[in-house]
């Protein structure tokens, strides 16, 4: 009889010791679950910004105006979204990829509408895509828009342009696909 209180208490110890593991599995689990959300949620508050006007864009920070764009990339469907700008960014704000997989590069400018964009900074832009960062596309962002020649320059060398017109039937396009009208 000794023999079988033994074995029925290291059967109960057993059962105990595999109902604390599963219990410690299953608790991990739901933190490990909790700790995603909570990252996701930190993620989206931190990283993501989503605004529905160009005047929204201009009372942003730089760095804000940068993850607004990356978001409104996001939006439109490009993928591998990162915010690379700052000092020293070598005229590269954002890079990504677009539906096509190939890397785009992005410069984010917040200038007001008095002050457009020159051909000597779409031609720095031009040269760090080129040289620089070897990106297959590249797309200049400006709330401003671009003198004449700017823009033949960008044109001729195949930089899709982003002015402030541009940006707002973004902006417009982005809020109907969001609201499903």
């Amino acid at each position: 009889m000794a023999r079988r209180r033994r074995g029925s208490i290291w059967g109960s110890l057993i059962i105990i010791v595999l109902f604390a593991l599963l219990y410690n599995v299953v608790l991990g689990l739901a933190l490990i679950a909790c700790l995603i959300g909570i990252g996701y949620w930190w993620f989206k508050k931190k990283y993501l910004i989503r605004v529905s006007t160009i005047n929204e864009l201009m009372n942003l920070s730089p760095s804000e105006f940068e993850r607004a764009i990356a978001t409104l990339l996001m939006d439109l469907g490009y993928r591998n979204v990162k915010v690379t700008g700052g000092a020293g960014d070598l005229g590269r704000d954002i890079t990504c990829r677009d539906r096509d997989g190939r890397t785009v590069m992005v410069q984010c400018k917040r200038y007001s509408k008095n002050h457009p964009v020159g051909s000597p900074e779409i031609q720095l832009f031009i040269g760090m895509l080129v040289t620089e960062h070897k990106a297959d596309r590249g797309i200049y962002v400006t709330t401003s828009y671009l003198t004449q020649p700017a823009m033949k320059l960008a044109r001729k060398h195949g930089i899709e342009v982003w002015d402030r017109d541009r940006l707002a039937d973004l902006l417009a396009e982005r809020m109907k696909r969001i609201s499903g009208r």
